[in-house]
């Protein structure tokens, strides 16, 4: 069995590390860096799964003359979304023979020392890249309901600007007319994502590399149809090869875009496009590039913290047996998000 000293620094060590990282995975990576500004982040939730109320239908008034009679009935204004819990771990091991030839304080920290910064740095980088995840794909059926879980489509012609959503997300539909309704009832699309086509038939020219601001501000403006205010994504993230180009097409147009400093401060490369934060993100694919609005999506855990850590001494293995660990998963409001895409 590990002497008494050994267990000591370990776990002490061990504690101090799984802090830095809590702390860090809010810091360096945008995804958590960006819900943890806007409060959306959530710890010590319950229940078996993870499940919401939406009100997707309004009630409409009548027209009334004195005298009239009113019929009553009861309203079913509510649809409810589930999703099951997803969870993640990573493990690793100290056996007894590399204790023995780490002995006292120095040499304890030090071995740990590097194995919880490798872990660390693995777990970070495996989780933000969650954020894009379809958990209703095969093979995904352990992992969070990233974007991509409602961002499905049934094709789109060559010269549409937008492709036809056909997804199912939390139980509902994402298909227009799913709930009934008609074109500009709330109903009607209460549960579609905008997807816009970057190929569709925008000018002379139908690329992102010449058509990127038309296409952007055509989508920024769609998702501003959805709220009362003159309300905006956040944020667009897309992928190096796209906010190059970007960049390049406002160059060229002699536009200069100014840059969000607390964005930049933070380490993430940006630009304002009409009033928007385009954000590079590293870890966003090719072609793509998603508008994002903070306040219909949360990242809830059933843990007290983003990452828990536990371990302990097996005498099986001879060796201490160390584990990071989570459950939790996205919730989003399909509605109020939308992606651009090469559709046809």
């Amino acid at each position: 069995m590990a002497d008494e000293e050994f267990t000591a620094v370990l776990r002490s060590t061990h504690e101090k590390f799984v802090q830095g990282l809590s702390n860090q995975v809010q810091k360096k990576k945008f995804i958590f860096w960006a819900y943890k500004k806007h409060g959306r982040i959530r710890f010590n939730e319950s229940g078996s799964k993870l499940d919401w109320r939406i009100k997707y239908k309004r009630r409409s008034h009548t027209g009334y003359a004195d005298g009239d009679v009113i019929t009553y009935s009861r309203k079913n204004l509510a649809q409810k979304a589930e999703l099951p819990w997803r969870g993640y771990v990573m493990d690793d091991m100290i056996t007894e023979k590399q204790r023995l030839m780490n002995r006292g304080k120095e040499a304890i920290f030090k071995m740990y020392g590097n194995l919880a910064r490798d872990m660390k740095e693995d777990f970070l980088d495996d989780f933000d890249d969650e954020f894009y995840v379809d958990g209703n794909a095969t093979g995904n059926t352990k992992r969070m309901h990233g974007l991509e879980s409602f961002f499905g489509e049934a094709g789109t012609a060559d010269a549409d600007l937008v492709a036809t959503a056909s997804d199912t997300y939390a139980g509902l539909s994402t298909v227009k007319g799913t709930y009934g309704g008609a074109d500009g009832d709330p109903h009607y699309d209460f549960w579609t994502p905008i997807l816009v086509n970057a190929t569709g038939d925008w000018g002379a020219t139908d690329t992102w590399a010449v058509e990127a601001d038309q296409i952007l501000r055509y989508a920024i403006t769609l998702t501003m149809k959805n709220t009362k205010k003159d309300k905006r994504v956040d944020y667009v993230l897309t992928g190096h090869d796209w906010f190059t180009k970007l960049l390049n097409l406002l160059q060229a147009e002699e536009r200069i875009e100014a840059s969000n400093k607390e964005l930049t401060a933070a380490g993430f490369r940006n630009l304002i496009f009409d009033g928007v934060n385009v954000v590079w993100a590293s870890n966003c694919a090719d072609n793509v590039a998603y508008g994002l609005d903070m306040a219909e999506t949360e990242l809830k855990f059933l843990t007290s913290d983003v990452v828990v850590s536990r371990s302990d001494f097996s005498m099986k293995n001879l060796g201490w047996l160390f584990a990071m660990y989570t459950f939790g998963n996205f919730r989003f409001n399909p509605r109020h998000f939308f992606k651009i895409g090469e559709y046809a």
